[in-house]
């Protein structure tokens, strides 16, 4: 029984030094690891489509810490076989690595999600004719749409600086019959970054898929 309980103990460890291997593993590699993902297993509409119920697994899983938390605390105050407050095996393991494993999943599909769309805006632009381009912003067409094409696939993640988009500037490209829409967020403490949306889902038009700087559109 005692080897048994010991075993478990062990596997619950491994567990948890396990997926906090894979999460720094994968902030350390994902600008290798999201664009084959991306592009070759799932699609930015699936992404799209279980994007929120993904949001939801923290909240889920964290009532399961806190209340196993709170029972080893109390079992180790119960413990009258050592003075310390915690016994390494009466932690919640299992609980830890579930909550820390279900962050480590939003933050992933988060940001699949952000670059399936911004691989999708590039893959426009890559694409568009310039016999037949037309760029209207704020339903007003400009007059050097190439230009704009230019500007726009400099679009890239950007370190956040605490600031947030303001007024939406909206965005219609129409190239050899097809049609790109993104909205563009003037940065609150920078006048020429813009903050990228792709107003096709839910998710990529409430946040942002990458950002850019420019000049081109300090009139709107």
């Amino acid at each position: 029984m005692k080897a048994l309980y010991q075993a478990k103990k062990d596997l619950a460890a491994k567990l948890v030094i396990g997926v906090l291997i894979a999460f720094f593993v994968f902030f350390g590699w994902r600008d290798e690891i999201l664009p084959a993902f991306s592009k070759n297993i799932v699609s930015l509409h699936i992404l799209a489509s279980i994007i929120y119920p993904i949001l939801l697994t923290p909240f889920i899983t964290f009532p399961f810490l806190f209340i196993n938390l709170g029972k080893s605390i109390r079992k180790n105050r119960m413990d009258r076989k050592t003075n310390r407050f915690y016994r390494f095996e009466n932690l919640p393991f299992k609980s830890a690595a579930l909550f820390l494993g279900s962050i480590a999943i939003v933050i992933l599909f988060c940001d699949l999600t952000k670059l399936s769309a911004r691989e999708k805006i590039k893959g426009f632009l890559d694409g568009v004719f310039a016999e037949d381009l037309r760029i209207s912003v704020n339903e007003q067409l400009v007059e050097n749409p190439t230009k704009v094409i230019a500007e726009l696939k400099k679009i890239a993640p950007l370190t956040p600086h605490h600031s947030h988009a303001t007024e939406k500037i909206r965005i219609q490209i129409m190239s050899h019959n097809k049609t790109l829409r993104i909205e563009l967020g003037r940065d609150s403490s920078s006048a020429q970054e813009y903050w990228v949306f792709y107003p096709e889902y839910r998710y990529t038009s409430k946040n942002d898929v990458g950002r850019i700087i420019t000049d081109i559109f300090d009139d709107y």
